[in-house]
């Protein structure tokens, strides 16, 4: 007979109700794992997990609650325990399960996210570039200013001195509904986000910085600095008032027609201090492509033309590509479950289906057929976005129980696993089950909205 301890597998759990206690998953496992070190027989032993999961699930704190559990082998499949396993409730995070397996279903083994620059030209021997540059965003949300120095470098290397024309943006591979609260159709803020695009630069951010000098002198800077960020000062004293209370600072910011972001400050945070106050940046793209040509310009590149936004010919040929392995983006949303990432990877789906005109559209159903694919049954399920931030989003226990084997079977498995978080380590599980046998063992997904709390992963 196998023993307990030997045994892999596959633990979901989907609550769902108007109120209840969060569960305390450390006290339960507690209760459960001296099962775990006992070498028992194997019929024996899952049918004591069996009464003490029912017990733990249908305990009186959960009596008004929903409940979606499913523990499955994942060597042979065989359902260990199911308790009301089939029916869909609000996944809450754990929808980033399948934006991000949809994805690695879609791109495969060692997939990776582009950032690509082309021409409309040609290079000519002298280093003289006919033509203009195009930075073409496929939604890598890391994208930073030292990533588009690389590139800038890689084009000097390659002999660019001169470009003749100018740097455009290219942020046409998502569709223009960049507000999740839209494309998900809920009309609700549950979190605020920035725009979601398919190029953005330092998380599609700009930290606007004002300083007082002793003197009471005023000067302020963009972070990242670009041509398409503006300053206005309109005053700034260091009168500190009756109570010796430091000045007051205000920066507004307004969008001209072009694009640029013109900041307006107004006061003083007061002699030798600092305000620092962080913006949205109003047009990503056109921001992108700014710094870029900063950067191109700062490394001795003479750009004879401006920035703007434009999507690039599709002749334009690749002159140099930065690559992010895909991984590296994955593990941020499921490790750290941050949902700004993971609708970059939901929009990103869509786009790799070909559709940039409709994409958050053809990503919900991309969500729902890659599972068909695997061979995983669907269940009801249904995704509005990737994060787990809508309420209308469905899944069943069933599902992702059944989801996380499939994966399990694939060439991309070993990379996906590698971003779940892991008990008791990091991650959003880092402080959970600490003490217990699945301390560093369990490696998953967490799910907490209102009223809501899940967990999935691997366990042995």
């Amino acid at each position: 007979m196998t023993n307990i301890r030997l045994l892999s597998a596959i633990i979901c759990v989907i609550m769902a109700s108007n109120a209840y206690s969060r569960p305390s998953w450390s006290d339960s496992l507690r209760q459960v794992s001296p099962l775990m070190s006992a070498p028992a027989d194997s019929s024996r032993a899952l049918a004591i997990l069996r009464t003490r999961l029912t017990a733990l699930l249908t305990a009186k704190a959960y009596r008004a609650s929903q409940v979606s559990a499913c523990v499955v082998d994942l060597s042979n499949g065989r359902t260990l325990f199911d308790l009301n396993g089939s029916t869909p409730l609000t996944p809450a995070s754990t929808t980033k399960l399948f934006s991000t397996a949809a994805y690695f279903t879609l791109a495969g083994k060692g997939a990776s996210v582009q950032t690509e620059v082309r021409t409309d030209g040609s290079l000519a021997n002298d280093g003289t570039l006919q033509g203009n540059l195009y930075l073409i965003g496929n939604g890598d949300a890391f994208l930073s200013t030292t990533d588009l120095e690389y590139l800038a470098d890689r084009l000097s290397a390659m002999g660019v001195r001169r470009i003749t024309g100018s740097i455009f943006g290219d942020g046409s591979r998502f569709d223009d509904v960049a507000d999740r609260s839209r494309y998900s159709g809920d009309g609700e803020h549950v979190q605020p986000l920035p725009p979601i695009r398919p190029l953005i630069v330092n998380d599609g951010m700009v930290s606007v910085i004002v300083s007082a000098a002793r003197n009471g002198r005023v000067s302020a800077q963009t972070v990242p600095s670009s041509t398409c960020f503006v300053v206005n000062i309109t005053g700034g004293g260091t009168s500190r008032g009756k109570r010796g209370r430091r000045s007051r600072c205000s920066i507004n910011a307004s969008t001209r027609p072009d694009g640029t972001m013109v900041f307006t400050i107004a006061g003083s945070p007061g002699a030798g201090r600092s305000f620092t106050k962080i913006f949205s940046v109003s047009n990503p793209a056109l921001a992108a492509a700014s710094i870029f040509r900063s950067r191109l310009t700062s490394g001795g590149v003479s750009v004879e033309g401006g920035a703007a936004e434009r999507t690039a010919p599709p002749t334009a040929t690749v002159l140099r590509t930065f690559r992010r392995p895909f991984a590296d983006l994955a593990s941020v949303v499921n490790k750290r479950s941050h949902n700004y990432y993971a609708e970059h990877v939901f929009m990103m789906t869509g786009s790799l289906c070909g559709e940039y005109r409709h994409t958050a559209e053809r990503a919900k159903r991309a969500m729902v057929e890659f599972l068909d694919s695997l061979h995983v049954p669907a269940l009801g399920c249904r995704f509005n976005d990737g994060s787990g931030l809508s309420r209308r989003n469905l899944s069943s226990a069933v599902t992702q129980a059944r989801l996380l084997r499939a994966i399990a079977r694939q060439p991309w498995g070993p990379e996906y696993r590698a971003t779940l978080s892991v008990a008791g380590r990091d991650g959003t599980l880092r402080r959970r089950m600490v003490g217990t046998a699945a301390e560093n063992n369990c490696v998953g997904k967490t799910g907490t909205l209102r009223n809501v709390s899940a967990l999935s992963g691997y366990v042995r």
